[in-house]
């Protein structure tokens, strides 16, 4: 075993929170070590990767490690061992800069009766805070992420300040869309996105190349590696394919070291003031449950018995159909456009990836993704999947 890395603060994880976190902290003059199970992606390679994936899977661009084994959506089963009668279905990745790399960017607040749910519908239990508590922090975590929104769309989440930046416009597909839903009484708004519509904090605007999921050539998608990058010019250090096994628990309930495997099989151990667990919803609890000792015996920061209980996960519907006329991401149809190979830049006047959901009118229940199926005579939708 090396010699124990030091740190004010370590983080276990370094997706979006550890990262946001991290780099405020190193920013603020305090050093800061990310321990991340996986290796660092070069998005080029990643992309090349994905464009010759036959799955086309939102982990294709990240193959999977056998030191750090992740969930594939082709055998969810291979990674997860399961019990119950439901199947949590989740994908993260285990790389630097964690499952931004592949997330879709659309970036919701809850609504003020979410925090509501047993008083306004008699079902779950209350938050002990509400919208206005949270409001301000929406605010402060779009700004640092940059999310781009329509400042008059009404999704029910009242704002205090407007979006960082102006919506993605909406392509051809979402005004068709929009026309269909408008027959039925539906509208077509523009849903915000962590993606930049203008160029922002030294990443360009989104450019249209609709590989959104699972990797923005061009990095106009926020994933956390924004952050780290900030952390680390601060003087954060990133410790990649660090597999943290084990929390050491000592007497006074803390943390008293961190202690990791490399791809090697070597041990290494790290030591903070303050150490945060940041390894998505399925590694934090595993990684706590698996802390066992004498000052933690069911467990880090078990004494609750409620670590690894009470999941919940995203319920999302998702609709397809066929449209009547050739309908692509095309915004002006007045004029041929070529498409260039897949993963390259595409005009941002004339092609953009869809930006659009179908809020369900009120007592409907949920919101509706609308993804339209092309004709296969359609060569432009054939290429912007």
């Amino acid at each position: 075993m090396t010699a124990p890395a030091s740190a004010d603060v370590v983080f276990v994880g370094s997706g979006v929170a550890a990262a946001l976190a991290g780099a405020a902290i190193a920013k603020a003059g305090f050093s800061v070590l990310f321990l991340e199970a996986g290796p660092r992606v070069d998005r080029g390679t990643a992309v090349t990767r994905f464009q010759y994936s036959s799955a086309k899977g939102q982990n294709s661009p990240y193959p999977d490690q056998p030191y750090a084994p992740q969930p594939e959506e082709s055998d969810f089963s291979a990674y997860y061992v399961e019990a119950g009668p439901d199947t949590f279905r989740g994908q993260q990745a285990r790389i630097v800069g964690g499952t931004t790399w592949h997330w879709g960017g659309l970036a919701a607040r809850f609504r003020p009766n979410d925090f509501k749910m047993h008083s306004k519908f008699g079902v779950g239990v209350d938050w002990p805070i509400a919208y206005g508590d949270m409001e301000p922090w929406y605010q402060a975590a779009e700004e640092e992420i940059g999310v781009a929104g329509d400042d008059t769309a009404d999704f029910g989440a009242p704002r205090s300040k407007s979006f960082p930046m102006p919506p993605i416009p909406m392509t051809y597909a979402d005004k068709q869309v929009g026309i269909a839903a408008k027959a039925l009484g539906y509208s077509v708004l523009p849903f915000p996105q962590a993606r930049n519509s203008v160029w922002r904090d030294g990443r360009p605007q989104c450019c249209g190349n609709a590989s959104c999921v699972p990797i923005c050539p061009i990095q106009a998608k926020y994933d956390a590696t924004h952050h780290l990058a900030i952390a680390e010019r601060a003087s954060a250090h990133v410790e990649p394919q660090a597999v943290v096994h084990e929390l050491v628990v000592g007497p006074d309930k803390r943390i008293a070291e961190v202690r990791y495997r490399r791809p090697d099989r070597s041990e290494g151990s790290a030591t903070g003031k303050i150490v945060v667990i940041a390894a998505h919803t399925i590694e934090t609890p595993k990684l706590l449950l698996l802390s066992t000792g004498d000052n933690a015996p069911t467990g880090a920061a078990n004494s609750s018995d409620q670590v690894g209980r009470n999941l919940l996960s995203q319920i999302d519907v998702g609709i397809q159909g066929l449209t009547g006329i050739p309908c692509s991401p095309i915004a002006d149809r007045s004029r041929p456009v070529a498409l260039p190979s897949f993963g390259t830049a595409i005009s941002a006047t004339s092609v953009r990836p869809s930006a659009s959901r179908l809020p369900m009118r009120a007592g409907r229940g949920r919101s509706v993704r609308s993804r339209l199926r092309r004709p296969s005579s359609n060569r432009a939708c054939a290429a912007m999947r």
